[in-house]
């Protein structure tokens, strides 16, 4: 309304695309310390509840747990949780779910 009473024309605004960065797929971006944590804690798991099986399992594709995606990492170390809690519950690691076929 001003800008037609003052006979100017705003300019239309400039538009650019932004490129987002590079992720791994299904990356949900956890910062460095995040990933520590539960670099930290799995390792742990590993070796406080003879666990490393499951890492194992987890890195079946890839050379260490360093080298799994953001999700990938949450759900081993949420699977390990919940492995070490199978013997004290006297559940299977097979009924709970957590032994995988690589076949």
């Amino acid at each position: 309304m001003i800008a037609s009473e003052l006979g100017e024309v705003p300019e239309k605004p400039k538009l650019r695309l932004v490129e987002l960065p590079q992720r791994k797929p299904r990356d949900i971006g956890m910062d460095d310390v995040s990933r520590e944590m539960h670099y930290r804690r799995i390792r742990y798991y590993a070796s406080a509840y003879k666990l490393q099986w499951l890492v194992d399992q987890a890195t079946w594709e890839c050379t260490n747990i360093e080298d799994l995606s953001d999700e990938e990492l949450v759900e081993l170390h949420r699977d390990m949780d919940r492995a070490r809690e199978c013997p004290e519950n006297d559940i299977s690691y097979e009924e709970r779910g957590l032994i995988r076929s690589r076949a």
